[in-house]
């Protein structure tokens, strides 16, 4: 079910704003972000842009540093989009405590008038926000690869936007709730991050 479900969320994308896939190009501070990488390399990464770090958009531009510099709008392209769908992946998993998960996972792609978030890098925080706000649902990962999930998104979503900060409480009065060893080492991760 999700494989389907997140081929079409894909499809929606690329129905919404087809030049976006066929014609990439850097939007806003994207392409700020890729001179700093070119210039500064992995010293990018800890610069704060606006008060706070931008570990998603500096690490896509990093990584768009690795190829011909014709690619890195593609890049840039890809990774806001393998970003979304990692959301709409996260709200299909069988960790959601809802029914209607697809159709929950489809919402986030038909947002209306949301290209400016869902479609540069540059906005990336607010994808990553919204798996944050998921992860808060979703009970106790029970798997290694489920947890590495949450810890990475833990730390892309908390460092790159002022969220960790906004979160947090959330997170450690789950944390309380909970009283588990995952749920206190997940309430200190994003702690740490809120103050950064």
């Amino acid at each position: 079910m999700r494989i389907p479900v997140l081929i079409i969320a894909a499809i929606i994308l690329f129905l919404r704003l087809p030049s976006y896939f066929t014609f990439p190009q850097f939007w806003a501070e994207d392409g700020m972000f890729y001179v700093e990488a070119l210039a500064r390399g992995g010293q990018a990464i800890l610069r704060p842009y606006a008060g706070y770090l931008h570990l998603g958009p500096r690490v896509a531009a990093l990584l768009a540093t690795s190829f011909d510099p014709l690619w890195a709008p593609a890049v840039f392209s890809a990774v806001a989009t393998a970003a979304l769908l990692a959301v709409c992946a996260l709200i299909l998993s069988e960790r959601m405590p809802v029914s209607g998960r697809p159709w929950f996972a489809l919402a986030v792609v038909l947002v209306p008038d949301a290209r400016e978030v869902f479609f540069n890098v540059t906005n990336l925080q607010w994808v990553l926000a919204l798996g944050l706000i998921v992860l808060l649902l979703l009970p106790e990962p029970r798997s290694f690869a489920s947890r590495a999930g949450d810890i990475l998104l833990v730390i892309f979503g908390g460092l790159s936007g002022p969220f960790s900060l906004l979160f947090s409480p959330f997170f450690a009065v789950q944390a309380w709730r909970k009283r588990s060893a995952w749920s206190m080492a997940d309430r200190k991760s994003t702690r740490l991050n809120s103050s950064h």
